[in-house]
């Protein structure tokens, strides 16, 4: 064989090898250059985004209640649904009560977790400080928006409040509504809404969200204001303080009745779990009991009516 077909023999032999060699070469740099180019997007493409990953494994307050075994109740103090003794740090209150209740029914260790004030409670729910504000929570459309509440316990009843020498509503309480007419109430209070609704001729004077009932019925008794919106129970305890002050308009039913509540983080199953405790305590009686030890003579809130009840 001639010198020049050993030659073309060996470079036919050496090209498959040769341009698989140059194959896998290039794709080795091609894929170096992709991962160093666009590290993100080849991730992209093999994993799902952070935040999902996130969102999947984020633990729901059902989740954690029922890995505890304990429901971490935030509180306001608020008579008479929560006390807190100062000497002895122990609570009691219809809420409490309830609360406990929920316990036992449920099988669940009750915490009282995070004393909080009516402006944050929403948040702490929101971010996880508690699993359930347990306390007579109103059920109100501005904060239905991000929150949700387990079945009512009991109704709480607002009165109008005026000066006990001031007879000028007592027989029409439309003649609160004229321009002359001072209403009373703090920036972002229920009172507020009920005012511009039901008396929107009066002259409202909002004092800001710092301000306590005290400080509204104080107005009205010192004769800086001439109405107050009050829940029964809050007026109750300031009368028994502050005997011959005030007084609530003899009417024929409550201005407003909201339902008490606990609410909780916009939780389906949680608040499943929490309504079934309520529903059983509510329908054998104990809801009651509770309130009788608090409001034996009926007059601060208004009773879930049970089944075959008279």
């Amino acid at each position: 064989m001639s010198s020049r077909a050993r030659g073309r023999r060996r470079r036919f032999n050496m090209r498959p090898l040769t341009w698989l060699v140059v194959v896998l070469a290039a794709v080795v740099t091609g894929y170096a250059g992709a991962r160093l180019a666009a590290p993100q997007a080849v991730e992209g493409m093999n994993s799902p985004p952070a935040a999902a990953v996130q969102a999947a494994v984020r633990e729901t307050a059902y989740d954690r209640v029922m890995r505890t075994n304990t429901l971490r109740c935030g509180y306001i103090l608020y008579e008479p649904f929560v006390r807190k003794d100062p000497n002895s740090g122990k609570f009691s209150g219809i809420a409490v009560d309830l609360a406990e209740e929920i316990g036992r029914v449920a099988d669940l260790k009750i915490e009282w977790t995070d004393e909080v004030g009516w402006g944050t409670t929403v948040e702490g729910l929101k971010t996880g400080r508690y699993d359930a504000l347990c306390v007579g929570f109103w059920r109100l459309p501005t904060e239905g928006k991000h929150v949700f509440y387990t079945l009512p316990f009991s109704y709480s009843m607002v009165d109008v409040l005026t000066r006990a020498d001031d007879t000028r509503f007592d027989a029409d309480l439309a003649l609160i509504n004229q321009p002359d007419i001072r209403i009373i109430s703090a920036d972002g209070r229920e009172d507020s809404i009920i005012a511009r609704r039901d008396f929107p001729k009066a002259k409202l004077t909002e004092l800001s969200n710092l301000a306590g009932d005290s400080d509204l019925m104080e107005s009205v008794a010192s004769g800086k204001a001439d109405i107050s919106f009050q829940e029964a129970a809050t007026f109750e305890r300031y009368l028994a303080a502050n005997p011959d002050k005030l007084k609530k308009l003899p009417l024929p039913a409550p201005l407003r009745v909201y339902q008490n509540t606990f609410a909780l983080p916009q939780d389906e199953k949680l608040k499943s779990m929490l309504d079934t405790a309520i529903n059983v305590i509510v329908e054998n009686g104990g809801m009651d009991i509770m309130l009788d030890k608090y409001d034996p003579g009926r007059k601060l809130l208004l009773r879930i009516k049970r089944p075959g009840a008279n």
